[in-house]
């Protein structure tokens, strides 16, 4: 889905569409959209990631409590 959503963005900043070019290293690394996205966010930690950019403990807790 966001490959083709992504058509317009690429035409619109004047370059061909990277879709078939994503595809192929994709392709080549023997994986696919989906698992290359899990495996890069099997070892994300999205809370030390966001302290680290500075939001605060009192914001956390209202990000967590909004996604539970």
């Amino acid at each position: 889905m966001s490959t083709e959503a992504l058509k317009p963005l690429f035409a619109v900043m004047g370059i061909e569409d990277q879709g078939p070019i994503i595809q192929s290293i994709l392709t080549s690394r023997g994986t696919t959209t989906q698992a290359a996205v899990l495996s890069t966010l099997e070892g994300f930690d999205v809370e030390r990631y966001l302290l680290a950019a500075g939001v605060s403990d009192t914001d956390l807790d209202g990000i967590r409590s909004r996604l539970l």
